[in-house]
């Protein structure tokens, strides 16, 4: 079928250089909400990014600081 032909062709491919994402090409189970999927991945991500832009801040702090030997 047309659908099977397409999950084959997409399956794995990168949708770009830059962003080095994968397409998970595979049969919709008529349930999974995958809008609501994308948006947990988008809430962890930017999580992750405050917490390298607090964890960053708290190093150039410490330079201020004199370290032990």
């Amino acid at each position: 079928s047309a659908a099977s032909d397409a999950i084959r062709a997409w399956h794995h491919q990168w949708t770009n250089e830059v962003t080095k994402r994968k397409v998970h090409a595979i049969y919709w189970d008529g349930v999974t909400d995958y809008t609501h999927v994308e948006e947990e991945e988008e809430k962890r991500r930017k999580e992750e990014e405050q917490r390298h832009d607090e964890f960053g801040q708290w190093l150039e702090s410490q330079k201020d600081e004199e370290l032990p030997p």
